[in-house]
């Protein structure tokens, strides 16, 4: 058994001490931060490397998995499923004017972002918006949102449409990445209020760079009044 603990999020793209049908459990023991275990990567020897089946395995605290060295290819394997993906920690929205999720691992292929009654205190529209190491990115969307036969577009961000100051926003956005650094979003929500509605869109954004964070604002200048919001990511 091979306990791991971090202090920050690490990637490891190799392990020493391969042999035929070794067998290591792999475990990220640290109490906040995610273990990435890279696929065949050149940084270690190639002996050393580690074949997943897909460019990254994330394991987050208190997760684990299986490694067998195989002799003939001369690299470990990751044995079984991956592990179940964590939701980041939840974060609220009861005041303030944007909430960021931080430090999301290279190579996920799929964010779900899930709206618990969030509101503004203004007739703003959520937005959501991505980013890489050079920053959330503020531009180059194309996004459009139906609420009740009314439409509305974007090129800030991702939209959701919400038209009065009491209403509320529940329900998720997921985003998946369509190839390469090339995202597409789509979302059904609940607008609660009087009366409940409900709006559901999608769009597109081709990106910089590989995305690492997520940010939940508003269209204009109004400021978060309650709910709470979370993600969860899926390699």
């Amino acid at each position: 058994i091979l306990r791991q603990d971090a202090s920050d999020d690490v990637t490891i793209t190799g392990l020493a001490g391969g042999e035929a049908g070794r067998i290591v459990l792999f475990e990220n023991i640290a109490t906040a931060d995610k273990i990435t275990l890279a696929e065949d990567n050149a940084s270690s020897t190639a002996a050393n490397r580690i074949l997943i089946g897909k460019p990254n395995l994330v394991l987050y605290p208190g997760q684990s998995v299986m490694l067998v060295y195989d002799a003939t290819a001369s690299r470990w394997r990751a044995f079984g499923v991956a592990p179940t993906p964590k939701p980041d920690t939840s974060q609220n929205t009861t005041s303030g004017t944007s909430v960021d999720f931080l430090k999301i691992p290279a190579g996920v292929n799929e964010i779900v972002i899930a709206f618990s009654n969030v509101s503004l205190d203004g007739t703003d529209d959520l937005l959501v918006q991505v980013g890489s190491v050079g920053g959330v990115e503020t531009s180059g969307y194309v996004s459009s949102s139906d609420l009740n036969g009314t439409v509305i577009s974007s090129t800030a961000g991702f939209l959701v449409n919400r038209s009065a100051a009491d209403q509320t926003v529940a329900g998720t956005m997921r985003l998946t990445r369509a190839t390469g650094n090339v995202w597409v979003a789509s979302h059904a929500v609940r607008i609660g209020g009087s009366p409940t509605l409900a709006a559901y869109g999608g769009g597109r954004i081709s990106m910089a760079g590989e995305l690492d964070r997520v940010r939940i604002t508003r269209s204009g200048t109004d400021t978060f009044n309650g709910g709470s919001v979370n993600i969860i990511v899926h390699p």
